[in-house]
């Protein structure tokens, strides 16, 4: 075997782990209430701090774009290997900021009622 029907045979191993993974998360229970959850939680923001939360989302996106870009320069074609380090470095920023829109919303729906 050749490494091109090598790579080509790990992409669709794969791809078919992916699928048959999407399908037994549909079914999970616990999986079905985070989902609810999490859908309630980004109602809740995007009701209250919308324009915010938007903002917040086009400037990280750019951010990481232009990481990206600036890794590109510097080491070349190896930046589809580091896409997930870029992920990674901006997951715990993504994470604090939503967490505290969250609860700034919850804090202002209190005050509604």
């Amino acid at each position: 075997m050749t490494q091109k029907e090598i790579f080509t045979l790990a992409m669709v191993a794969f791809f078919v782990l992916l699928i048959l993974f999407i399908i037994f998360a549909s079914k999970n229970k616990k999986l079905k209430q985070w989902n609810k959850k999490n859908t309630k939680n980004q109602e809740l923001i995007l009701r209250n701090f919308g324009t915010d939360y938007w903002g917040f989302v086009i400037g990280i996106n750019f951010a990481a774009v232009a990481l990206i870009n600036f890794i590109h320069n510097i080491l070349g074609n190896i930046v589809l290997l580091l896409w997930p380090l870029v992920v990674i470095l901006f997951w715990p920023i993504n994470h604090w900021y939503y967490n505290k829109l969250l609860e700034k919303s919850k804090l202002k729906e209190q005050n509604k009622k």
